[in-house]
């Protein structure tokens, strides 16, 4: 029996105006691998640290932190292996400028949608490429 995807209201930022910027795929495809990327990234381009970089649940690779890029806070949070892990996630950075969160695609809450339906958001499909991915991240933020 195939499980459907439940609706949930829009999530956005909220009060503060934060952007989130989704990265969604099935497991095992190189979310996490495009957040180390993309954090390294980051940094070359010369985004500094505001908060360290800590490890998050049993994947050792999965992390959070907040750096600071272009004069914007901007929150990265790899794990988004469960619904309410993002959205505690969308609650503990709201007065960060951006959000960019990792979700498994593979769960009854349907994340993905409830996050595109807010205008000011941006969901980017997991690609084979995460090169690729880490830019199409880097041209969200705006």
């Amino acid at each position: 029996m195939k499980k459907t995807k439940k609706e949930i209201k829009p999530l956005s930022g909220g009060i503060y105006g934060m952007k989130i910027i989704l990265l969604y795929g099935q497991p095992n495809t190189g979310k996490t691998t495009t957040f180390n990327i993309l954090n390294d990234k980051l940094v070359e381009l010369g985004a500094q640290e505001v908060e360290e970089k800590n490890p998050l649940g049993k994947n050792p690779k999965d992390f959070k932190t907040i750096l600071k890029y272009q004069g914007k806070n901007i929150a990265l949070f790899s794990m988004g292996d469960f619904y309410w892990q993002c959205r505690r996630a969308i609650i503990d950075y709201a007065k960060c400028d951006y959000l960019i969160l990792a979700y498994s695609d593979k769960f009854k809450w349907n994340l993905k949608d409830a996050i595109a339906r807010d205008s000011n958001n941006c969901v980017i499909a997991k690609t084979s490429n995460n090169i690729e991915d880490t830019k199409a991240i880097i041209s969200a933020i705006k």
